[in-house]
């Protein structure tokens, strides 16, 4: 077998080949746009809990520098709490005695003229970890 010699035309007719376009009725691979969609789903879920757990640390050290009263703190606690009263995973935590006695003392916490004593606000605040 000989080999030829190839001239530059030759050569940019060869170059010249591209593989054909896909139609347009071709169906789109909708598994990995699913994938895609799930992945960030969960990268949403997981900054938004992550932020609620570093905004109850902030909360908990301005209550212990004295920067914020216990009314004060018990609102923005329960401004905190807020999406997970709402969602409908924790309606099993919701039905529970000690979900009922916790959301009670924040009541009592927000809205008494007394308020709450700082250690009673400080088990409230170390307890919020469990609901968010």
């Amino acid at each position: 077998m000989t080999f030829r010699k190839m001239n530059n035309s030759e050569l940019v007719q060869i170059a010249d080949i591209l593989p054909p376009t896909t139609p347009v009725s071709a169906p789109i691979d909708s598994g990995i746009y699913f994938f895609l969609l799930m992945i960030i789903v969960a990268a949403a879920v997981l900054w938004s809990l992550r932020s609620s757990k570093q905004k109850l640390k902030r909360l908990r050290k301005k209550f212990q520098q004295g920067k914020i009263d216990n009314r004060q703190c018990a609102f923005q606690l329960a401004g905190l709490l807020g999406p997970v009263v709402n969602t409908a995973t924790s309606s099993a935590q919701k039905d529970s005695q000690h979900w009922q006695e916790y959301i009670s003392a924040l009541q009592l916490a927000r809205y008494s003229r007394r308020g709450l004593a700082n250690e009673a606000m400080t088990k409230l605040l170390r307890e919020a970890e469990r609901w968010l």
